[in-house]
């Protein structure tokens, strides 16, 4: 009896051993992919947005968002064309070269409203999907538009009413931010009602800038300035600065002027601002007699014209 202990023993783990190397294990398999990450799709009331980062990237989460979300925009981003503002008016001027300049260039649109769809991820990448509905979009746009034209008419009718107290620099500066407030939807329709006219807001606010810094004009007493030895080379002028438009004329207060003429030491340039009247004085000395351009030039100062506050980088 005890000879055989042994053995069973052994044939016991034998069985044993033979059992467990019969044990296999299956693959894991990973997780299949969405319909949506194999092929883009396609709405006819939606927009659609689609996204992926690697997970090498340590900011693979808002890297996958974000590339969903400008893939979202190149969808709805609009081309600019301004052309149409400008083929009626006076191509010459201080603003027209930014203001074309600006007007030509490619925007994206706001974003607002768009929500997840779904978002899928494996062990090396992850994906975003985000749709927008085309009506939401629409009707949201529609909203910041109508804001933007309100906001743009009433700072046109502050312009209208500081150039009627004789502010050209106020008119300006308001007609400037008018613009601005309107550059998301340059060359789209913003047609509005001024003084009883049917008019595009835009075009009509670009040209009342024109018509502001081109009706300008400067009165000097004495109209000849006379140097020689009576008065010691040095004369005293009387310069007054107004709006005309036809027969309607308005003066200007705080009316920034440049005046220069040649002076004995080199040319001379004066910073003038008018006063409450829309006038100023300035005198005329130490002028260079032998010097064949014997010409005093006074003109408006574009460049302090425009509020430091206001900025040209559009």
């Amino acid at each position: 009896m005890k000879a055989f202990v042994p053995l069973a023993l052994i044939a016991t783990l034998l069985a044993c051993k033979g059992r467990k190397e019969a044990v296999t294990t299956s693959p894991v398999q990973e997780q299949q992919r969405p319909e949506w990450v194999a092929m883009r799709p396609v709405s006819s009331g939606y927009y659609i947005g689609i996204g992926m980062a690697s997970k090498s990237r340590p900011d693979h989460v808002e890297t996958a968002k974000k590339n969903a979300l400008n893939d979202l925009a190149s969808e709805i981003s609009v081309n600019v064309e301004g052309n149409s503002l400008l083929y009626t008016l006076d191509r010459k001027g201080q603003f027209d070269a930014s203001f074309t300049n600006s007007i030509r260039t490619t925007t994206n649109e706001q974003i607002e409203g768009f929500e997840l769809v779904d978002s899928w991820e494996n062990a090396n990448e992850v994906w975003n999907y985000y749709r927008l509905s085309r009506t939401e979009h629409a009707r949201l746009k529609a909203e910041r538009k109508a804001n933007a034209i309100g906001t743009a008419s009433d700072l046109y009718a502050r312009a209208r009413s500081s150039l009627s107290s004789g502010d050209l620099r106020g008119a300006v500066d308001q007609d400037l931010r008018a613009l601005l407030a309107m550059k998301a939807y340059w060359g789209e329709n913003d047609v509005v009602e001024v003084n009883g006219r049917q008019v595009p807001l835009a075009n009509e606010l670009y040209a009342d800038l024109q018509v502001l810094t081109s009706s300008v004009r400067f009165d000097i007493l004495p109209e000849r300035c006379v140097l020689d030895h009576a008065n010691g080379f040095t004369r005293e002028l009387l310069v007054t600065a107004s709006h005309r438009v036809g027969a309607t004329a308005q003066d200007l207060i705080q009316l920034p002027i440049k005046i220069s003429f040649p002076g004995a030491a080199g040319p001379v340039t004066e910073l003038k601002t008018t006063d409450s009247e829309g006038q100023l004085r300035t005198t005329v000395t130490g002028v260079d007699v032998m010097s064949s351009a014997r010409e005093l030039v006074v003109k408006l100062d574009l460049d302090r014209l425009v509020s430091p506050n206001w900025n040209p980088c559009w």
